[in-house]
């Protein structure tokens, strides 16, 4: 979707997609001549024009709650464009059936769903069951928008039919949506996941991934992990097997240079540690009447940090950095560079800081480590999320000590 004149996004959450984006989208797809396109949620038809440009034989359904595409080329000697479009709201369970299309008939489908989490209605159920995919509803009522998206676009394709869409990074990469990426895998095949700038939308750095489905397709076939702008360098593809995108897509994740090889490698779980994140939030730092470490307080590439001595708090809501603590930031897009160990002093820390305490005989070596620019790198690959990232504390734990 393009922006309308003086719009950034929209109350439903829409992100405008350029003209950049929707054209490399198109190109990634293998679907050789669909005879019938369908577009979700087309905002002006980005998406579809981009398509047209390459199919322009087929006939393009879009449907959208407030929008109508323009496909009309300012090259006057180009030939019109097939195009039914439908006021609608492209979640609606009885949706294929009222804009007249038969289930399971669609070539090809585009969608650029909204980056919210959508409210579950009454009949999303339905929709889920009638694109096959076996999963447990009660698991998926958290979803964000784009899952009940994916399952409308796999209800309207055919077998051997591409989905090509747009989806936020926490589908991607989301702990929680593990199971999601399980089920679209058990019948249908991700074919390419392709990680774009934060820059590529307007009005937001939000994160976001493009991803091309087979419906049917075998789930056995490796996975293509792309970066934005290397998706035409095969050098810099990464196959992944559908067991690997169960746990990420993320292309980052995949890219980090893996630990040189040295005589001693363990990682952080195969230790005695304790990883604690604070337990106040940063409303209750600001309001606390003692003072708190929040992340703000480590400052990029400082590598030691002072602490005051606070005496006065309540020890059943707080957790205590003291000296010999390794702290590290939880969340921002700098954390990799928020790593300190605490010299002296104690004070209590917001949920934003990870507390980390280890033998004393791993200690040195794995702050050493995590302060090098190997260590920062692997950090930054592990960190995700469509707006501020974070690093969850399974990937932490997989951080190797020498």
């Amino acid at each position: 979707m393009l922006s309308p004149p003086g719009s950034l996004s929209d109350p439903l959450g829409r992100y405008y997609t350029k003209e950049t984006i929707s054209k490399l989208l198109v190109s990634e797809l293998s679907e050789i001549a669909p005879k019938l396109v369908l577009d979700l949620g087309c905002g002006d038809g980005a998406l579809s024009r981009a398509a047209a440009s390459r199919w322009v034989d087929a006939l393009y359904v879009t449907v959208d709650i407030d929008s109508k595409p323009d496909f009309l080329s300012k090259d006057k000697t180009a030939r019109p464009v097939k195009h039914l479009h439908h006021h609608a709201d492209a979640l609606s369970p009885d949706l294929i059936a009222s804009i007249g299309i038969t289930p399971e008939s669609v070539d090809l489908a585009l969608c650029n769903p909204p980056f919210i989490k959508q409210k579950w209605q009454a009949g999303y159920d339905s929709i889920v069951r009638s694109a096959g995919l076996n999963i447990d509803i009660k698991t998926i009522r958290h979803a964000s928008a784009e899952f009940i998206f994916i399952a409308q676009n796999l209800a309207s394709l055919k077998p051997g039919g591409q989905l090509g869409l747009i989806v936020p990074d926490g589908f991607v990469s989301g702990e929680k949506n593990k199971s999601l990426r399980q089920a679209i895998l058990n019948e249908n095949s991700i074919d390419t996941v392709i990680k774009l700038p934060r820059n590529m939308f307007i009005g937001t750095e939000a994160q976001a991934h493009i991803i091309i489905i087979t419906k049917n397709g075998n789930p056995g076939n490796p996975i293509k992990v792309k970066n934005f702008p290397d998706v035409e360098d095969d050098t810099h593809t990464i196959l992944i097997s559908a067991t690997d995108a169960i746990k990420t897509l993320d292309y980052d994740y995949y890219s980090a240079p893996l630990p040189k090889k040295r005589k001693s490698i363990v990682q952080l779980k195969d230790l005695d540690c304790e990883i604690t994140r604070g337990r106040l939030n940063s409303k209750e730092a600001r309001e606390s009447e003692f003072k708190v470490l929040h992340t703000t307080d480590l400052r990029p590439l400082e590598t030691t940090i002072s602490l005051d001595d606070v005496h006065d708090f309540n020890s059943s809501s707080t957790v205590l950095a003291e000296a010999g603590d390794i702290l590290l930031a939880r969340v921002g897009r700098d954390l990799h560079t928020r790593v300190c160990m605490v010299t002296s002093g104690r004070m209590p820390i917001t949920d934003c800081i990870y507390r980390i305490r280890l033998p004393v005989g791993y200690r040195d070596r794995f702050f050493t480590f995590l302060t090098s620019d190997e260590g920062r790198h692997f950090l930054k690959s592990r960190a995700h999320g469509v707006s501020a990232k974070h690093l969850p504390r399974d990937y932490l734990l997989e951080l190797p000590i020498y």
